[in-house]
């Protein structure tokens, strides 16, 4: 009989302490961590929202997304991963596998996603958007996604860089900026495909969802170095350039060199391992030989250059020829004089 009372009070017990949380309303809270990477034209972010259900489940999200942003995809935490390591160039490649259906409307900024599982336990969706932008540099304002209904609300923001673009500054008064090293690692290395050399360069904290920024970027500008050992042959009826140069471009790639052509020469070759072809342009008086890359290139890269002349008379005022590309940051070499005169 005690026994049976026993097991009748532990069985009363168990179902006092199960809750039915469909039947509840659904209460939750958001922790939102979010990343700005301007570039040229356009402004990418990644935007992770650890939704925390406290009472309920949930089967439905809706985001207020800033104006000028619109929404390029989403996915849950473990897409994104299954995605880097299925294609690491791209971490916006969605696999099949999906837990979410997604609708952005540009007109309401709403954007709407759907689980198709309901949750009550904490999970992750990662969303990810693009402002467009003039080209670098620019002054742009930025918003923060947030979600709607959620009892509570708060994050991080930062805004991060490549190689080629200069964060110029982050002017914003609603946000309070903490270390660098404070700020969850995992977005940045999301992008870093995308971007090579990706580094956060500022950090905030905020709890006001309807916070702005403004962006202030502009292009790094390339370093190039150049060592040239030019030998210049003097004859009666021809003279020679012949320069081979060595070019270091560093902190930004370039998709061309040029110099002016020193008067009275033509071009006889060009050549080098990274040149697509070279091309001649008047500029008043001058005549300009361009050197096209074959894409964005850095890196130590060598041309071999020969230009042709008449032949240098007896004459007591001669200007020697000089191959200066008008790109370099600094440029040095050496000239070696062949005298070939019969005069």
């Amino acid at each position: 009989m005690d026994r049976v009372a026993g097991a009748e009070k532990h069985h009363h017990g168990h179902s006092v302490r199960s809750r039915d949380v469909r039947r509840e309303k659904a209460t939750f809270y958001a922790d939102i961590t979010q990343l700005y990477v301007p570039s040229a034209g356009v402004i990418e972010g990644l935007h992770q929202i650890l939704i925390r259900p406290a009472q309920g489940e949930l089967s439905e999200l809706v985001f207020t997304v800033p104006i000028g942003a619109t929404i390029t995809d989403v996915l849950d935490a473990n897409q994104l991963e299954e995605a880097q390591r299925a294609n690491p160039s791209s971490s916006s490649n969605t696999p099949a596998a999906s837990n979410l259906i997604w609708r952005f409307d540009p007109d309401t900024r709403k954007l709407r996603v759907t689980l198709k599982t309901a949750q009550s336990r904490p999970f992750v969706v990662v969303v990810r958007s693009q402002i467009s932008t003039g080209t670098l540099p620019f002054d742009q304002l930025i918003g923060l996604i947030k979600v709607d209904n959620a009892a509570g609300q708060m994050g991080l923001l930062a805004v991060a860089t490549g190689n080629e673009v200069q964060l110029d500054g982050v002017a914003t008064a609603a946000l309070s900026a903490i270390n660098l090293e404070d700020f969850p690692p995992n977005l940045a290395s999301a992008l870093s495909s995308q971007f090579p050399g990706l580094t956060v360069r500022r950090a905030f904290r905020y709890s006001d969802s309807s916070a702005t920024a403004n962006i202030k970027a502009s292009a790094v500008e390339p370093d190039i170095r150049v060592e040239t050992q030019d030998t210049l042959s003097l004859g009666e009826d021809r003279t020679v350039l012949a320069s081979t140069a060595v070019v270091d471009i560093t902190r930004a790639g370039i998709f061309r060199l040029s110099f002016v052509l020193p008067s009275g020469f033509e071009v006889e070759s060009i050549s080098g391992s990274a040149l697509s072809h070279w091309t001649e342009l008047k500029n008043g008086n001058d005549r300009v030989i361009t050197l096209h890359l074959p894409g964005k290139t850095d890196g130590r890269q060598q041309f071999t250059i020969t230009l042709a002349g008449l032949g240098v008379k007896a004459s007591e005022h001669w200007a020697v020829p000089q191959l200066l590309l008008r790109e370099a940051s600094k440029q040095r070499g050496t000239l070696l004089v062949v005298l070939d005169l019969r005069f």
